[in-house]
């Protein structure tokens, strides 16, 4: 389901709240629905619409300060509580002080046809009906056994026609701003088999009906009107191109592997810019975990940059626009791609893998990987582990849930010691359960300059050249440079851009954070971030459907609300802020809002 969350009450909004029991008109789980005061009204309405909104904020008010000692038991002690932000809110500037849903859309649930009647074989809807248009209304989609799954996975805005889609399983949604499905492209389930090309199966080939879990939802402006790239897990992870202005109307198939074909496989993908030497162009990075599921997983590499007009490898000739794992390491060193970006001259992924390819150390750790945008063909790959360090005893929270890149507003810059607006990458950890890649349910929230980070991937290059170290560290790339030894000490000279030659390092120094704040026994599943005035913000979405509001910066930092959103549901990543910072959109498991 997405959320549309107002952060900011307008004077010609007023809200009635309609309670879903009997226990009064202001209870917290009540539906809030956005009701827009018109002159036409007579003025007995006009008054008793203001008699609710004051007799609702009173309630509310009341409310919350019997509940905010309940609120603050979640923070650790070490940080500001959440009722001091609170109180401090009209100092901060800002004016969303409660939650304030003014429109949500529920995916459709999935039923059996006959739950009684084992082995019974049912269909699949073909459409679902414009009664989805329906506030909170929604349709059951009727699937056979193995299909009984119906979740989102992506969310992405057209900022030109102010439209958003959704991935869910096997459909692919459009919404206005009211979260209205205005069309949708049903892309499962289908039959399919591991064993197939992505151009289709052969006759010899027996398939079975499966899921199309959506992978990649991504949106360029860069071809004419502009392209939606929607990639699954089925086809080995082919993607369909459609044009903006004609959703979804003849997409383009590109028989193409490129997302994992397994539901729970990561992959991650974005756009950023390619500044080779014969041509500037946006490009899509890549990244894919390998899955043993069929003979055709080979073909996809670990990251790759993609040409947004066909897909196709920006170089794949002479030189090789991609990074494999080594073949010997393939099927038990996966990487699971969280989060990418670009910042001024490199394109970075942060991912979660094992410690080492071998199997003398067990473990899991978080780690940046760097390109630099002007390298066609992967040579200046380097990985850097990054580390959040939380409680008193600097317990390495090593699994990263979600990041964001955002900008340093006024205060956050002078407290890191940067230019304002300078990039900060804003991250949630959990540290493992065990020697495993599970996160436990406890998180932290961890800051990061660009300008750090640069430095201290600068650092691990230099120890290499200058003799610090003798390895380069990185067997389980193929295509090691110099068969993975650093140069000799003194026989290379100053090197003015490590941009122009080769590296393919693993950095032995880590990029390190003491946690900003601490969350016992809760699970941060996503990160928003954004500024408000000199004040740096974090919207936190948790696994049990709520959104904490994080003040990052100034003396009062710390939690100030948390909502609920989807409860029961995990908040997804791809939450984002509206273009002028007035409504956050939330992505949880069943929701948009």
């Amino acid at each position: 389901m997405s959320h549309h969350i107002k952060l900011h009450n307008e004077e010609s909004d007023i809200r009635i709240l309609i309670p879903s029991n009997d226990k009064g008109i202001c209870e917290n789980d009540f539906t809030q629905i956005r009701l827009w005061v018109r002159r036409k009204k007579t003025s007995f309405l006009y008054l008793l619409n203001i008699f609710l909104l004051l007799y609702c904020a009173i309630s509310s008010t009341v409310a919350a300060l019997n509940d905010s000692s309940n609120r603050n038991k979640n923070v650790s002690s070490g940080f500001k509580s959440a009722s001091i932000i609170a109180n401090n809110t009209a100092h901060v500037g800002m004016q969303f002080l409660s939650s304030d849903i003014i429109a949500q859309f529920s995916l459709p649930s999935v039923t059996r046809e006959a739950d009684n009647n084992e082995g019974e074989s049912y269909s699949t809807a073909s459409t679902v009906k414009n009664s989805l248009n329906t506030y909170n209304q929604s349709v059951p989609i009727i699937l056979h056994g193995s299909q009984l799954k119906n979740y989102f996975t992506h969310l992405a805005y057209d900022f030109k026609r102010k439209v958003f889609y959704a991935g869910a399983t096997n459909k692919i949604l459009q919404l206005n701003e009211n979260m209205r499905v205005l069309s949708q492209s049903i892309s499962g389930p289908k039959f399919d088999s591991p064993q197939c090309h992505a151009s289709g199966c052969p006759d010899d080939v027996e398939t079975t009906l499966v899921n199309n879990h959506n992978k990649i939802l991504i949106l360029s402006y860069t071809q004419g009107e502009g392209t939606l790239i929607v990639c699954g897990s089925v086809r080995q992870g082919a993607c369909e191109m459609y044009n903006l202005t004609n959703f979804p109307n003849s997409p383009q198939f590109i028989e193409t592997p490129m997302a994992a074909n397994d539901e729970f496989a990561s992959t991650y993908a974005f756009v950023g810019p390619a500044k080779y030497s014969w041509k500037n162009e946006d490009i899509l990075y890549v990244g894919t975990t390998f899955t043993n599921v069929g003979d055709y997983r080979h073909d996809v590499p670990a990251i790759s940059s993609r040409r947004l007009d066909d897909l196709n490898y920006v170089e794949f000739s002479i030189q090789q626009s991609i990074i494999n794992i080594d073949v010997k390491y393939r099927d038990h060193f996966l990487v699971n791609y969280v989060y990418g970006f670009n910042s001024s001259e490199y394109a970075y992924f942060a991912l979660v893998q094992k410690k080492s390819h071998l199997a003398d150390e067990a473990g899991y750790v978080t780690r940046l990987a760097r390109i630099c945008v002007t390298d066609p063909n992967y040579d200046t790959y380097t990985e850097v582990t990054i580390q959040c360090l939380a409680t008193k005893g600097n317990i390495d929270y090593n699994i990263l849930r979600d990041a964001k890149i955002t900008q340093a507003g006024q205060k956050l810059a002078q407290k890191m010691g940067i230019k304002r607006d300078d990039a900060v990458l804003v991250a949630a950890f959990s540290p493992s359960n065990e020697i495993t890649d599970q996160a436990e349910a406890n998180s932290s929230l961890c800051l990061y300059s660009l300008k750090n980070i640069e430095e201290v991937f600068n650092e691990n290059i230099h120890m290499c050249f200058n003799g610090t170290i003798k390895d380069r560290n990185l067997g389980y790339i193929s295509g090691t440079i110099d068969d993975g030894h650093c140069p000799v000490a003194g026989t290379i000279g100053n090197i003015q851009d490590f941009c122009t030659v080769g590296l393919k390092i693993s950095g032995s120094s880590p990029i390190t954070a003491q946690a900003l704040f601490h969350f016992e026994n809760v699970s941060v599943t996503s990160v928003t971030a954004t500024t408000t005035g000199p004040h740096s913000i974090a919207f936190l979405g948790t696994e049990i459907g709520t959104i904490k509001k994080i003040l990052i910066s100034g003396n009062n930092a710390g939690e100030y609300e948390e909502i609920d959103v989807d409860p029961g549901n995990r908040i997804l990543p791809d939450t984002m802020m509206s273009a002028n910072k007035d409504f956050l959109y939330v992505l949880s498991k069943r929701k948009v809002t």
